[in-house]
């Protein structure tokens, strides 16, 4: 009887994994642009995710706030900067217009990228200001939730890859670092809800299973 059982619960354990696995609908194609912009105190942040059907648009001033990227690119000249950079937990509020929804976005996004080292010439011709842009190779990843009181756009994970550009100048009166902008495209993996009840489903008769044994 103990073997029956173990070959039983081997069976249905395999039937759970199976589920399991295959509890992702097929990823749809995604791009975004995310942009952070210095003026001077304050720090705009802006993220624009563009689904199939929909788009989502939001963004957040001054610093510190959730959609803010850290460590940050506001360096001091002859320093390294790197383009991995994470943003908080961010919660904000897209607005309707266009293709855009109207939707509550929660959520977090990372970038990874190289370090570079910003060296912009401390003297620059007359009338001419000195800059250095940065255009680097990026990937990313994320986690979001776009919904619209109970109605739910999107659920789920993100991955991409792109370009960022960062720069720097030292033409006054405007401070060192310019702004940054990251673009990318990828996909978008959404939990499937059947999936997700044939599992659950799965384990209730597991546990079915195993009383009736006990019992016996």
């Amino acid at each position: 009887m103990h073997r029956r059982w173990a070959g039983t619960m081997t069976l249905a354990a395999c039937l759970v994994v199976g589920l399991a696995t295959g509890a992702l609908a097929d990823p749809v194609s995604i791009s975004g642009f995310y942009s952070t912009q210095p003026f001077g105190a304050i720090t705009s942040s802006q993220l624009t995710l563009t689904f199939p059907d929909f788009a989502v648009n939001i963004f957040a001033n001054d610093l510190p706030n959730a959609l803010a990227l850290v460590p940050g690119f506001d360096v001091n000249n002859n320093s390294p900067v790197s383009f991995t950079q994470s943003t908080g937990n961010f919660a904000l509020h897209s607005t309707a217009s266009g293709p855009t929804v109207e939707a509550d976005v929660t959520g977090h996004i990372s970038f990874f990228g190289p370090t570079v080292t910003v060296s912009v010439p401390n003297e620059c011709p007359p009338f001419i200001f000195c800059s250095q842009t940065f255009s680097e190779p990026i990937t990313m990843s994320g986690a979001v939730t776009i919904q619209e009181g109970s109605h739910i756009f999107f659920r789920g994970f993100l991955k991409g890859s792109g370009t960022a550009t960062a720069v720097y100048s030292n033409f006054p009166p405007s401070q060192f670092w310019q702004g940054t902008d990251y673009r990318f495209t990828g996909l978008a993996d959404t939990p499937e809800p059947a999936s997700i009840v044939l599992l659950g489903s799965g384990v209730a008769w597991l546990t079915g299973r195993r009383r009736r044994y006990t019992r016996a």
